[in-house]
C-alpha cells in the first residue's frame, strides 16, 4: 500500500547560496550495527554563529550531537533495503526529492516521502545531525525518537509520536512528546518537559534554574536531581530517590514515594498515598505532605529537630493516627483532628494533612 508522507527540514546556516538535491547526494551501502545493509549520504557545510538549526515535520529518528566544529552535518541512513540496488536507491532518492536550499541566513532542507513500503518490506529514513557547540536546534517530528548525548546548547524538540532520550548534555531543553516517554541522563540546565502518554525518568541532573516535568498519562522518577523542580502528574506515580533544593510535586490519581530529599518539598495526591523516608543525609528546610483519600506515612531520623503539624478533616478515630513520638498537642472539633509534635525541642516545619485518609508517623532509630 502506498501512502503519501511529507518530509520537511528547515535548517538556519549562514553559508553561501546552492542547491542540492536527495539525487544529487552521495549514497553509499555499509552496515548497520546489527549488520543489516543501509545507504547512508552525507553533507557537510560551514554553520555560522548565532545560527539556529530547523527540522521540521520530518518523519524518522533524529540523533543530534554537538562537535567541536564550525561546520554542521547531516547524514541520512536509509534502512530496510535488504534487497535493494544502488540502482534502486539512485530511483528512490529521485522520488523523495530531499531538497538543500542555502542561502544567505537560511540552509533549507525540504522533500517529500511517497513511498512507504520498499518491495512489500517496511523501510526507514533517519537523521544524525552534527552541530557546532552552542547551536540551537529546534525540532518537530511527526513519527520519531530523538538520541540527544554529548550536545551543549539550546534544545526546543517536538514529537507526536517517539520517544526523547537526552544523555550528557548541558543547555535549556524544552521537550514535548504525544505518545513517548523521556529520560534524561547526566544533564545540566534548565527542563521543561511535556508528555501526553508516557513516562518520565530524571537522573544525575543538575537545574541551574526553575524547571517542571509535566505528564498526562504516566509516571515519573526522579533521582540524584540538584535544583528547583515542578513535577504535576495526571494519572501516575512518582518515585524520588534523591532531590536537592525546592521540589514540588502533585498528582491527581498515584502514589509518590519519597527516599531522602534535602531542601523543601511540598507534595500532593488526590486519590493516592504518600511515603517518605527522611535518614538525614541532607539538610531538610521544609516538609509539607497533602493527601485526598490515600494514606500518609512519614519515617524521620530520630534526632531531627522538627515542628510537625498534623490535620485530618473526616477523622473517624484512633486507628487514622499514629506517630511514635510524644503528642505535645491535640484536638478534635466535631469530624476535624489536629496535632503538633515538637521533636527534639522543634525546628524544621512539617504539615501533613489529608481530607479522608489516615497519618502515620514512624522513627527510625537507626
Amino acid at each position: 500500500m502506498v501512502q503519501r508522507l511529507t518530509l520537511l527540514l528547515v535548517l538556519t546556516l549562514v553559508v553561501s547560496c546552492s542547491t542540492v538535491l536527495a539525487k544529487d547526494l552521495d549514497w553509499t551501502f555499509t552496515e548497520d550495527d546489527d549488520g543489516e545493509p543501509v545507504a547512508v549520504a552525507v553533507m557537510t557545510d560551514t554553520f555560522g554563529e548565532n545560527t539556529a538549526l530547523l527540522i521540521r515535520e520530518f518523519t524518522g529518528n533524529v540523533e543530534l550531537v554537538s562537535g567541536d566544529t564550525d561546520q554542521a552535518t547531516l547524514e541520512f541512513t536509509l534502512g530496510g533495503i535488504k534487497h535493494a540496488s544502488e540502482k534502486d536507491v539512485k530511483t528512490w532518492s529521485k522520488r523523495v526529492d530531499i531538497d538543500v536550499d542555502t542561502g544567505k541566513k537560511s540552509w533549507e532542507i525540504a522533500g517529500e516521502r511517497k513511498l512507504v513500503n520498499w518491495n512489500h518490506r517496511p523501510w526507514y529514513l533517519d537523521l544524525k545531525v552534527t552541530v557546532p557547540e552552542g547551536a540551537m536546534v529546534d525540532a518537530q517530528v511527526l513519527t520519531g525518537g530523538l538520541d540527544a548525548h554529548d550536545y551543549t546548547g539550546p534544545l526546543h524538540y517536538e514529537s507526536d509520536t517517539g520517544g526523547i532520550h537526552v544523555n550528557n548534555c548541558s543547555g535549556d531543553f524544552e521537550l514535548l512528546t504525544k505518545t513517548g516517554g523521556v529520560a534524561l541522563r547526566d544533564v545540566e540546565g534548565t527542563l521543561n518537559v511535556r508528555t501526553s502518554t508516557g513516562g518520565v525518568s530524571i537522573r544525575d541532573v543538575r537545574l541551574t534554574s526553575h524547571s517542571s516535568v509535566q505528564t498526562s498519562t504516566g509516571g515519573a522518577e526522579i533521582e540524584n536531581t540538584y535544583g528547583e523542580l515542578d513535577v504535576m502528574l495526571s494519572t501516575g506515580g512518582l518515585q524520588i530517590r534523591g532531590h536537592h533544593d525546592n521540589l514540588v510535586a502533585e498528582t491527581h490519581t498515584g502514589g509518590i514515594d519519597v527516599r531522602d530529599l534535602s531542601g523543601k518539598l511540598r507534595a500532593g495526591t488526590d486519590t493516592g498515598g504518600v511515603s517518605l523516608r527522611y535518614l538525614g543525609t541532607g539538610e531538610l528546610t521544609g516538609l509539607a505532605l497533602h493527601s485526598g483519600t490515600g494514606p500518609i506515612s512519614v519515617e524521620l531520623y530520630e534526632s531531627l529537630a522538627a515542628t510537625i503539624d498534623v490535620a485530618i478533616d473526616d477523622y473517624d478515630g484512633e486507628h487514622e493516627f499514629h506517630c511514635d513520638f510524644p503528642v505535645d498537642e491535640q484536638q478534635e472539633r466535631g469530624d476535624q483532628f489536629t496535632a503538633r509534635i515538637l521533636r527534639n525541642g522543634g525546628g524544621v516545619p512539617i504539615n501533613l494533612s489529608t481530607d479522608d485518609g489516615m497519618i502515620n508517623i514512624e522513627e527510625d532509630i537507626r
